[in-house]
C-alpha cells in the first residue's frame, strides 16, 4: 500500500498522461491489488483506480490481480470474554469494490482468496459464498483461487454465478456440505481447463450418503486436472456418468483416505487414465498403485513425466515394475521421474536391500531420453497414508551421503530433496 500512495502523490503532482507512464508503473499498481478490512486502505486503492482509470485505455493495460486477504485481530482461545468475530469484512469489501468501481473491477483476470497461515487459532468462521455471486460481474476474469483452511466453505444453500471466461479453479481446503455442491460449482465454469481440488480431513472425505442434484452432463476443456480428495470425491468426479474428461495433458490424483487393492476407485483411475491415454503427458501417482496397472498402461502412454509413490512402501518392487514395464519400449519418451519415499521405509530398503540401488542404476539405462530423477522424502499432511519427515529416521542429508547415491549421481541427473505438495 506504501506503492500505490507513494504513486498516488505523484500522479497528484505531476499530472502525467497514463499514455507517458513507463510499462513498469502500469505493472506495479495493477499487478496485484490486496483488498483487506481496512476501509482506509480500500478507499485508497479505489481512489487511486478512480484517479489512473484512463490507464484503461493503454494498449499496454491488460488488467490485474485481485488478491482478497483477511486480516485478524490476535484473540487467543483462553480470551472467552472477549466477541470472536465470526465473519471478517473482507468479501464483503471486495463486493463494494465491484459495485462502486465496476468498469475497473471488470477489468481483474484472476481472483485469490487466501487466508493468512495461524488464522485457525481464531475460530473465525469464513463463509466464501458471495465470492460467486459476483463472478458474473468480472467478464475478463481468467483464474478464481481459494486457499483457505477448515472454517472456510460454501454452504449447502449458496447461490453459485455462472461464467464463460473462467478457464482456472483451485480450490484448497475449501468446504462442501456435500459432493453435489462441488458438482454444481464445475458446471458453472465450462470452459474449465485447469482444476485443483485439494482438502484434508472433512473437508475431503464426505459421508457416502452424499446429495447429487439433477445435473446435466458437462464437458469442460479439461487439460489438467489435480485432485487431492477423499475416494467418495474422486470416484464421483471420474466415473464419467456426469463429468466427460477428454483430452488430458495433466493428471494428479491421490485419495487422502487410502486406496486399496480391491477398491472400484482403481477401475475408475485406470478407465480415465485409458480415455486420456493419446494426451497425456504428465502423470503424478500418489497412492501406490499395483503392479498390473504399471505393465498393462504405463508403456502404453508416451508420457514425458512420471511421478509416483511406492505401493506399501515398497521401494525396491517400484523400481523393479518401473523397469520391466518401460524395458524394450521403442521411442521411449519419458524425460523426468520423481519417486517419493516415506522416510522409514527407506531406511529398510538401505538397510536390508542394497539391490535397490542397483536397481535403480538399471532403470536409468532403459530410458534413454531420461534427463531428471526426483528423489523425495515425504512431508505432507497425508497421515493416513504417508509417514510424515519429521518422524522419520532418515534426512536429505542421510540420503546423500549414501555411497550408491553419489555414484548414481556421477552418472546422470538425479537430485535429492523434500517433497513440498502441491
Amino acid at each position: 500500500m506504501t506503492l500505490l500512495r507513494g504513486l498516488l502523490s505523484m500522479q497528484e503532482a505531476t499530472h502525467l498522461n497514463p499514455v507517458q507512464l513507463p510499462e513498469d508503473i502500469v505493472v506495479g499498481i495493477f499487478h496485484e491489488l490486496l483488498i483487506g478490512n481496512d476501509a482506509k486502505t480500500l478507499s485508497s486503492c479505489a481512489l487511486v483506480c478512480r484517479s489512473w482509470s484512463r490507464i484503461a485505455q493503454d494498449a499496454l493495460f491488460s488488467g490485474f490481480d485481485i488478491i482478497l486477504e483477511p486480516a485478524y485481530v490476535p484473540v487467543y482461545k483462553f480470551l472467552k470474554i472477549l466477541p470472536v468475530p465470526r465473519r471478517t469484512r473482507t468479501i464483503d469489501n471486495f463486493i463494494d469494490f465491484v459495485n462502486d468501481n465496476p468498469r475497473l473491477a471488470d477489468m481483474a483476470k484472476n481472483l485469490r482468496y487466501r487466508v493468512p497461515v495461524g488464522t485457525t487459532f481464531f475460530e473465525v468462521d469464513t463463509c466464501v459464498d458471495p465470492i460467486f455471486r459476483v463472478l458474473r460481474h468480472l467478464h475478463k476474469l481468467r483464474s478464481l483461487s481459494i486457499d483457505a483452511e477448515h472454517f472456510c466453505g460454501i454452504g449447502p444453500d449458496a447461490t453459485l454465478s455462472r461464467s464463460d471466461t473462467v478457464t482456472r479453479l483451485d480450490l484448497r481446503d475449501v468446504g462442501f456440505p456435500h459432493v453435489g455442491k462441488m458438482m454444481e460449482l464445475i458446471s458453472c465454469v465450462p470452459m474449465l481447463e485447469d482444476l485443483t481440488l485439494i482438502g484434508y480431513g472433512a473437508n475431503a472425505v464426505f459421508e457416502e450418503d452424499i446429495d447429487i442434484p439433477s445435473l446435466d452432463t458437462v464437458q469442460p476443456p479439461l487439460r489438467r486436472l489435480v485432485v487431492h480428495m477423499g475416494y467418495t470425491v474422486i470416484a464421483s468426479l471420474i466415473n464419467g456418468s456426469w463429468l466427460h474428461i477428454n483430452g488430458l495433458h495433466h493428471l494428479d490424483i491421490h485419495f487422502v483416505d487410502g486406496l486399496s487393492e480391491d477398491e472400484d476407485g482403481i477401475h475408475s483411475l485406470i478407465e480415465l487414465i485409458d480415455s486420456n491415454a493419446s494426451t497425456l503427458q504428465s502423470l503424478c501417482l500418489l497412492d501406490g498403485l499395483p503392479r498390473d496397472f504399471f505393465m498393462s498402461r504405463i508403456p502404453t502412454i508416451r508420457l514425458h513425466s512420471l511421478e509416483v509413490y511406492p505401493f506399501r512402501g515398497a521401494v525396491l518392487e517400484l523400481l523393479t515394475v518401473l523397469h520391466d514395464a518401460f524395458d524394450g519400449i521403442i521411442n521411449n519418451t519419458l524425460e523426468r521421474i520423481t519417486i517419493i519415499i516415506d522416510g522409514d521405509y527407506l531406511l529398510h530398503e538401505l538397510g536390508e536391500h542394497s539391490a535397490a540401488w542397483e536397481r535403480l542404476q538399471t532403470l536409468l539405462c532403459s530410458l534413454p531420453k531420461l534427463r531428471m530423477l526426483n528423489i523425495l522424502l515425504m512431508t505432507t499432511p497425508y497421515e493416513s497414508t504417508i509417514t510424515d519427515l519429521s518422524s522419520s529416521y532418515v534426512t536429505v542429508a542421510d540420503l546423500e551421503v549414501h555411497p550408491a547415491f553419489s555414484e548414481l549421481r556421477e552418472r546422470s541427473r538425479i537430485t535429492v530433496g523434500r517433497k513440498v505438495y502441491p
